[in-house]
């Protein structure tokens, strides 16, 4: 699945870019001009193409300068949006991309469901074996979740063993929860090897929502699969849960 942005980039990534595109346009329209006066005016040859000469190395230096700048901020965008730790996005990447993924599938009316996970008794592998092995833990279960879901879903880590999936197409309660099941199995049914030679058996705990009139936003959804996490972990953990009016 895609790890790093796919939505349209940041307001400041296109300013950049639309710049770069004009500062092109403008020192090709620089140089035609430059040509056709210096021959209006009478220039001998050598001197206009010593002056195209330094009038195209300065706007390729201005051009390459804000290319440059470009990568920054493209730079600077993905390491504020991505997670330290598993290389996921992060909570400020859930919330910049959320909100527009939701209002594309309501005017489409296309289906969307969200999960969200967190690891069973992961406090108790910090205390018995060490926040680096509780680290790995999260890392590895990172690593699986990628693998289980699709290349369409996108997967974030909002802190702590705390992971967030938006799924998009998939809309009924079985779609939702077979995609569900298969990312609990995929974490459960192997252990995880720390890198001091530890066996850790992890299992996971998951609510499921789907984009309905109940759940119109982003907030919507999340509250509501976090109920169901909720129930999820006073049914036994290591299950899944789906959303329902039920839950408190």
């Amino acid at each position: 699945m895609a790890r790093f942005p796919t939505p349209p980039p940041a307001h400041r990534r296109e300013f950049v870019t639309d710049l770069t595109r004009q500062a092109r346009t403008a020192l090709s329209s620089i140089l035609g001009y430059s040509e056709i006066l210096g021959e209006e005016l009478g220039v001998s040859r050598p001197e206009l193409v010593s002056d195209l000469s330094s009038i195209r190395q300065a706007g390729e230096d201005l051009v390459g300068i804000i290319d440059a700048l470009e990568l920054r901020v493209d730079n600077e965008r993905r390491r504020a949006t991505v997670d330290v730790l598993t290389g996921l996005f992060n909570r400020r990447y859930l919330i910049e991309v959320g909100g527009p993924l939701l209002q594309q599938a309501r005017e489409r009316q296309e289906p969307l469901s969200l999960l969200i996970f967190d690891i069973d008794d992961l406090k108790l592998i910090n205390d018995t074996l060490g926040h680096k092995a509780g680290d790995e833990v999260i890392q590895a279960i990172g690593g699986r979740a990628v693998s289980a879901l699709r290349d369409e879903d996108t997967l974030v880590r909002l802190g702590g063993d705390e992971f967030v999936a938006l799924l998009p197409n998939t809309s009924s309660e079985q779609a939702a929860m077979i995609i569900a099941e298969r990312l609990r199995l995929s974490i459960g049914n192997s252990a995880i090897a720390t890198t001091d030679g530890k066996q850790v058996a992890v299992t996971i705990s998951a609510g499921v929502s789907t984009l309905d009139d109940a759940n119109t936003d982003l907030a919507a959804l999340i509250h509501a699969a976090d109920r169901a996490l909720l129930a999820a972990k006073r049914g036994g953990r290591d299950r899944v849960h789906f959303a329902d009016s039920t839950d408190e």
